[in-house]
């Protein structure tokens, strides 16, 4: 993972562990990360609709994150595909974990966007 990524990863964990919206200052308290660094992040997050901005600049992940129900059937279908992907890739000899995990979720990513071109047809 890239730190870009890491950084958005955070503020959107920090968004789902909360449950709630939050402020730009909370986010970047609980981040341990910079305000306007925080604010950067949260725009791109806003353009890739991870993040939700509402009324006084206060900030959301998608609902579905912080839904008990939806987030465990999820974990399951994804622990499901996961499983299936790594048992049954090839890999090259010598790979390291994190290779591995790369290789898993790239492809994981390809199989997503090929069902969704499907089902959005």
């Amino acid at each position: 993972m890239t730190d870009t990524e890491n950084v958005r990863f955070k503020i959107v964990q920090a968004l789902i562990k909360n449950k709630k919206p939050m402020k730009l200052s909370e986010i970047a308290k609980e981040t341990e990360l910079r305000d306007h660094h925080v604010l950067y992040h949260l725009k791109k997050l806003k353009e890739e609709f991870l993040v939700i901005e509402v009324e006084d600049k206060e900030y959301v992940c998608q609902p579905f994150f912080t839904d008990d129900g939806v987030c465990r059937d999820l974990k399951d279908l994804q622990s499901v595909s996961m499983r299936t992907i790594a048992r049954e890739i090839e890999l090259p000899e010598g790979c390291t974990d994190d290779e591995k995990i790369i290789t898993i979720l790239k492809n994981l990513e390809a199989f997503i966007r090929s069902y969704l071109a499907e089902i959005l047809e």
